[in-house]
């Protein structure tokens, strides 16, 4: 029988919280072909991926896609992660265009 996205969210909160890989707990990764099995489908639609992903956020588990793999951390470890200052982007920004312009 197919999982419902609350299920699979809280099956990768259960992992999060198992010892393995000789830590306590805590982030990991899963093949997507993996995750298919976990999720008990044949096929996983990129919307399930999507509520899978908004179920587990509000567990506090961020799921992120990685090409094959999904990434499985806490969400408040990423929340707590510095923010790019707007001056740094401005300057990366207003360098590339100069720098296209130069190319035409």
């Amino acid at each position: 029988m197919n999982k419902t996205p609350q299920e699979v969210a809280l099956d990768l909160k259960e992992f999060f919280d198992k010892p393995f890989g000789g830590k306590q707990n805590g982030r990991y990764k899963i093949t997507k072909v993996a995750f298919r099995k976990l999720c008990e489908r044949k096929r996983v639609p990129p919307s399930f991926i999507k509520d899978v992903i908004d179920e587990a956020y509000e567990i506090d588990i961020a799921v992120i896609e990685l090409g094959d793999d999904f990434a499985v951390n806490e969400a408040k470890k990423l929340r707590g992660q510095r923010r790019l200052p707007v001056a740094i982007l401005n300057e990366m920004v207003s360098g590339e265009e100069e720098d296209s312009e130069d190319d035409e």
